[in-house]
């Protein structure tokens, strides 16, 4: 029996520092900004479009999979960590879609195509 409980703590324990990880590592964005977009070439504009709507549907999918995710009663504050990374994982979400805004701004300034 207490074989069970042991492994129990040991999990919540690995939970709790894989949140805790989450947290503070996160996705670092470039930050695109308008003088690094006005010298870009389409094909490096299409490129960084690429790249933000690829890490915007990464994160979108983690934060799915974080709602979906119970968190034990035992671990203390494991809720408010939850919330805290949604929340981080919501501004990282902004940002990328700021920049897809600028980017997709700069396309059209240039006459870019979509492709």
């Amino acid at each position: 029996m207490f074989e069970t409980v042991s492994s129990g703590i040991q999990r919540a324990g690995r939970a709790w520092l894989l949140f805790v990880a989450l947290l503070v590592a996160g996705c670092a964005s470039g930050g695109l900004t308008g003088a690094k977009l006005d010298g870009m070439a389409c094909a490096e504009l299409n490129a960084e479009m690429s790249r933000a709507s690829r890490e915007l549907s990464s994160l979108a999918a983690l934060q799915a999979n974080l709602d979906q995710r119970q968190i034990s009663r035992f671990l203390v504050g494991g809720e408010r960590v939850k919330t805290a990374i949604n929340e981080r994982r919501g501004r990282q979400m902004d940002v990328l879609r700021g920049e897809e805004a600028r980017i997709d701004a700069a396309r059209k300034a240039r006459g870019c195509g979509t492709s």
